[in-house]
């Protein structure tokens, strides 16, 4: 929680224009079938147990994980991610997709790089990358989901995933279906998240570095 504040204090005069010149980043899990989801349904009292009232649940779901980014001129690359996530195979997003998107963004090189702490992020290899290849990395405060606005663009693109009449039957069709929403987020939505980088920021110094109802 003082960490949490004391960056918040560091950055509260940060104006929306600052902001928009932040690629932000994360790594989400989307699992094939529904897992602990809980969702309403309109039914007569009568059918409180009939099937087609009640939805079913894979305890082991088949899932993929993805790393993507976006700042407020759009979203970035999604990218599917394969075996166990390091510090190495992180270096090759770096590469592959970050810088590429960082120069293309901001020309000027006036961009900032903004990830949380995770391990594979803090990695001494992935350092080195930041450091040689003179990448601006905005410094994060650790347990801060509720300042990272793609955090609610991953929670939209599994609100449309599951609003779908039918869900995906493999992996493959997962990975179409949730290229599909990131692609189809509105750039209303992008800019109206990170615009709201102040109040965040106002919300969480009001909190003296607690919970917020971001």
């Amino acid at each position: 929680m003082e960490a949490h504040i004391a960056w918040c204090l560091e950055h509260q005069s940060w104006t929306k224009d600052d902001w928009s010149k932040v690629l932000w980043s994360d790594e989400s899990t989307f699992s094939q079938f529904q897992q602990s989801q809980c969702s309403r349904v309109w039914r007569e009292p009568s059918e409180e147990y009939n099937i087609s009232c009640v939805s079913a649940t894979v305890k082991h779901s088949p899932s993929r994980m993805f790393w993507g980014c976006f700042s407020r001129q759009g979203v970035g690359p999604i990218v599917p991610l394969f075996g166990t996530a390091t510090g190495t195979s992180h270096v090759t997003i770096l590469q592959r997709f970050v810088m590429r998107t960082m120069r293309r963004v901001f020309p000027n090189g006036d961009g900032w790089f903004q990830e949380d702490n995770a391990r594979l992020h803090t990695s001494k290899v992935a350092k080195k990358f930041h450091t040689e290849n003179g990448l601006r990395k905005l410094s994060w405060p650790a347990q801060s989901p509720d300042l990272n606005p793609i955090e609610n663009l991953w929670a939209d693109v599994k609100k449309s995933i599951r609003g779908r009449k039918k869900m995906p039957s493999n992996i493959a069709e997962l990975e179409q279906h949730v290229n599909k929403a990131w692609r189809k987020i509105l750039i209303q939505t992008i800019e109206n998240l990170v615009d709201s980088m102040p109040q965040r920021i106002q919300a969480v110094i009001k909190a003296k570095g607690g919970p917020t109802k971001y």
